[in-house]
């Protein structure tokens, strides 16, 4: 195998490995406006999930929740991609994250971890896992190393709700009202419907003409004449 052909390859295993960590689910279907400047809605065809590519300020619980809750109006120039279009099933909210850290019901550690790829501190059973972080952030552009309120509260203490660290991958439960405030990032439910065109199976060329049984023995009696007449000339 020549050198080239070894580099070839070489750059196709890069670009395979590359775009392995970024997930087929996660689709920009459009952008909105927000504060002036124009942030990207992402959607999760897993979960049917919209996520707003924007990390609200840190601030107590009740101040995300209110903020999230007022995005209806707060977002303008909300626009699809051509051949987008969404069936809302919710309002703007906080994302959840269940008791405990469980996949199950809870949409930060679902996008964390199974649509980006990204590792947690430990598994389920507590052991320490190497390479964990947010390594990997898919078509988002403004999600950070840093705790976000989740819309869950705890089911044990009625003055905390839960939050989810995108450093370490973890769950835990925090005062609603404390000194330690957290990011906000908004979602919203609803399916997406994709009306863009689809293009059938390019057209399959025209086959040469069967010559009909007529010209097919006129073909043959001309060239078994032709033989006859060499066959001739050669006496």
């Amino acid at each position: 195998m020549n050198k080239a052909i070894k580099r070839f390859l070489a750059a196709l295993a890069l670009i395979g490995a590359v775009a392995g960590t970024a997930s087929a689910n996660l689709i920009t279907i459009g952008q909105a406006t927000y504060g002036g400047s124009n942030y990207n809605l992402i959607y999760d065809n897993d979960s049917s999930l919209v996520w707003l590519d924007y990390s609200n300020q840190s601030e107590e619980w009740w101040d995300q929740v209110a903020w999230a809750s007022s995005l209806g109006t707060a977002l303008t120039n909300v626009t699809l991609n051509s051949g987008y279009r969404m069936i809302w099933s919710s309002g703007w909210r906080l994302p959840t994250a269940a008791e405990g850290n469980y996949e199950t019901n809870n949409e930060f550690i679902h996008l964390y971890s199974a649509e980006l790829g990204n590792i947690t501190f430990s598994d389920v059973n507590n052991v320490f896992q190497p390479g964990y972080g947010l390594h990997h952030t898919g078509p988002f552009q403004n999600l950070q190393s840093a705790s976000y309120w989740s819309s869950t509260e705890s089911q044990y203490q009625n003055d905390e709700a839960w939050t989810y660290d995108l450093l370490n991958g973890l769950s835990g439960t925090t005062l609603m009202e404390s000194d330690l405030d957290f990011l906000g990032i908004a979602v919203r439910s609803g399916q997406l419907i994709d009306d863009s065109p689809v293009l059938g199976p390019p057209p399959v060329p025209e086959a040469a003409p069967v010559p009909e049984p007529s010209t097919v023995l006129l073909l043959g009696g001309g060239i078994a004449g032709l033989a006859f007449v060499r066959r001739k000339k050669k006496k």
